[in-house]
């Protein structure tokens, strides 16, 4: 009887240990796979990222100029100079005036003295020191015309007046941050439209929106002209000016 019980209790003993085995395969063999699978079902339920750039253009006609105007004279001396120059000044703020300007939307953007200087030619012996022979004063205003259509005729006047440098005629917008912003709204609306677009082509929704960035600094362009000294009004024309803006946007998006 004794015998049977040891038999019995090594049998016992080889089935447990067989079970303890077995137990171990099943950690070795299940785990990775039960990971595995957990952390592809983890990765499907995080949110995917579609990053679209959108582009918003508007074109507008400019409703502002802005240009500089002014005279350059020389004298023997600085006074005689100074005098010239004051009385064409006088008479441009005269035709300004008359055009309807008001004083914020002019001002003086340059005064100069200098003297103006002799050089003697190598080729007729005047080869010595130089000579002072006069001196050089300008003055320029920076105008803004808000009723541009005036323009050519206001630059006429003024020529007449005695302005014998014009520079800088340049075309822009009087509220140039709302023109902006319609631009921004277009881009964003763009851009939201390309990213639907890409959701739907993988089966995707489209989420939130995580950023907003601008590839570059983004302003109105501004037409530039420019008129020679003592050149006349002529033909000044506005066209029209194309604001774009371009924006990167990125969105969350989850699997349908």
């Amino acid at each position: 009887m004794k015998s049977d019980n040891s038999r019995l209790l090594a049998g016992v003993s080889i089935m447990a240990s067989a079970a303890l085995v077995l137990a171990a395969f099943s950690v070795v063999w299940l785990s990775p796979r039960d990971a595995s699978t957990a952390k592809a079902q983890a990765d499907s339920a995080k949110p995917s990222q579609i990053t679209v750039r959108g582009t918003g253009s508007i074109s507008v006609k400019p409703d502002t100029l802005v240009m500089t105007v002014g005279a350059s004279i020389q004298d023997t001396t600085v006074k005689a100079a100074q005098a010239k120059v004051t009385a064409v000044m006088d008479a441009i703020e005269g035709k300004i005036k008359a055009a309807g300007v008001a004083e914020k939307d002019y001002k003086t953007v340059q005064y100069n003295v200098e003297p103006v200087m002799e050089y003697g030619s190598p080729e007729k012996g005047g080869a010595g020191a130089p000579k002072l022979i006069g001196f050089r004063v300008v003055n320029m205003l920076e105008v803004t015309l808000r009723d541009t259509a005036r323009a050519p005729e206001l630059l006429d006047e003024l020529t007449s007046a005695g302005v014998n440098t014009i520079y800088n005629i340049s075309y822009t917008f009087a509220d140039a941050d709302s023109l902006s912003k319609q631009a921004y709204d277009l881009a964003v609306r763009d851009a939201e439209e390309r990213a639907t677009r890409l959701a739907g082509l993988s089966n995707m929704n489209l989420g939130r929106i995580i950023s907003v960035t601008e590839p570059s600094a983004n302003q109105p362009g501004i037409l530039y002209g420019e008129m020679g000294k003592g050149a006349a009004g002529g033909g000044v024309f506005p066209g029209q000016q194309n604001i774009q803006i371009d924006v990167i946007v990125s969105y969350e998006a989850t699997a349908k």
